[in-house]
């Protein structure tokens, strides 16, 4: 039996799992009817979105949490990194300590979706990220050559570029 999904509500919730609410996802993608994700979120059953926005939650506090400025506004009694107290953005603008910035809702939910389809953070593959592999067949040679500790799947470039304008200055968030 899967629980409800508890959103975030902008009071910095000890029991929140979410830092968007079901209802909120689905008019974000119900907005961009166009885009093969959207299609892929609005089939999806309730219980796979609701899934599917906690683990995209889990990856934006894992991944990006300690890189916003300020503090979570009730500290540790607080289950996820925002509401903030003392955030402002990169340009230096205060951001409001009830609620969460329509910049992580969207990155959010776009997460969310391509959860959908493949884990946003996997177990890493004891073996390594196949890099070379060369297979000769009559010597019978073989290479292969693996990259091992193998880091994080990489952060889709928009869901990098809604983030930006909360990251502090000097913030690397997209690489060419």
């Amino acid at each position: 039996m899967t629980m409800s999904l508890i959103a975030e509500d902008g009071s910095g919730r000890a029991d929140a799992d979410s830092l968007v609410a079901l209802s909120a996802a689905d008019t974000y993608w119900g907005n961009r009817p166009h885009t093969p994700l959207a299609a892929s979120w609005t089939a999806a059953a309730e219980a796979l979105r609701e899934g599917a926005l906690r683990e995209a939650t889990a990856c934006l506090e894992g991944r990006f949490a300690a890189r916003f400025s300020g503090r979570p506004r009730r500290g540790r009694d607080q289950a996820l990194g925002w509401p903030r107290v003392g955030a402002r953005d990169a340009q230096g603008a205060p951001i409001a300590d009830d609620q969460v910035p329509r910049e992580i809702v969207a990155a959010c939910c776009e997460l969310a979706a391509r959860a959908l389809s493949a884990p946003l953070l996997p177990d890493s593959d004891p073996e390594g990220r196949l890099i070379e592999e060369h297979l000769t067949v009559d010597a019978l040679s073989t290479t292969t050559v693996r990259e091992s500790g193998a880091g994080p799947a990489p952060i889709p470039p928009l869901v990098l570029a809604l983030l930006a304008p909360l990251l502090g200055p000097g913030s690397v968030v997209c690489r060419r």
